[in-house]
């Protein structure tokens, strides 16, 4: 686990006021779906996991989208390495997607240190978890140039996908997700404005559909054991009764 500065550590307590929530079919099986989908439906089975409703009722912290719910709109946004990243990159495998900027006092490091850990112990699931790609997209792009997001989500997981562009490239996918973004300008320093944002992680399948939100406050207990409960449920979207 990374050790977060004092400062970091000491606004826990007065965060929780301040996070923003997300807005709250018939499938056939995910296109590149792991030979352990079988596996993992049979475990759902087990749980008795067959509805929205019942997946809704095991998860810890975190909601559950029906299948139509939402799709990943087409975008264009750049990567660390200056290369394009569009929906296809999502596509053919799980992903957990937070909308942040790297000015972020606490909720942002909190959260990137708090998926660090939570991916660290999905790689460890005895099941076979597939482990899922995560994405940091700055709401912030003016100052969050390729460098600086490099850099910041270097010290987290150099694994990690961070995202950046131009604002309207930005907005083309956070409004059809209803990600809220709000700026607060600054007078004094028009440079050192304040971002609020969104704190909820989004969970995205192979099929490139919303299937849930990992809610705010975040713990990598919570999202691990949740993360396993929703791809037991969803991997194939073939459960008994084809609900889910």
């Amino acid at each position: 686990m990374k050790l977060l500065p004092a400062t970091i550590v000491a606004v826990v307590a007065i965060v929780s006021g301040i996070w923003f929530a997300n807005r709250s079919s018939d499938s056939t099986s995910v296109p590149g779906a792991s030979n352990d989908d079988a596996s993992l439906e049979a475990l759902a089975r087990a749980n008795g996991i067959e509805t929205v409703n019942q997946l809704s009722e095991t998860l810890i912290n975190s909601s559950v989208f029906p299948a139509d719910y939402k799709t990943v709109p087409d975008f264009e946004l750049i990567d660390t390495q200056n290369e394009p990243f569009t929906q296809e990159q999502l596509r053919g495998q799980w992903n957990l997607v937070f909308f942040g900027f790297t000015h972020c006092p606490d909720v942002c490091p909190m959260t990137m240190n708090v998926m660090t850990d939570a991916i660290e112990q999905i790689k460890a699931n005895p099941n076979n978890i597939p482990v899922p790609q995560t994405t940091f997209v700055t709401v912030d792009p003016k100052r969050d140039t390729q460098e600086k997001l490099a850099s910041y989500i270097g010290f987290f997981n150099p694994d990690f996908v961070a995202l950046t562009g131009e604002m309207n490239n930005v907005y083309q996918l956070t409004n059809p997700l209803n990600i809220v973004v709000s700026f607060t300008a600054n007078k004094a320093d028009p440079n050192n404005y304040t971002v609020d944002h969104t704190a909820s992680i989004l969970l995205i399948d192979p099929e490139l559909r919303v299937r849930g939100k990992f809610n705010a406050p975040h713990t990598a207990d919570e999202i691990a054991t949740d993360y396993q409960t929703f791809v037991e449920a969803l991997a194939t979207n073939a459960v008994a009764s084809g609900t889910l």
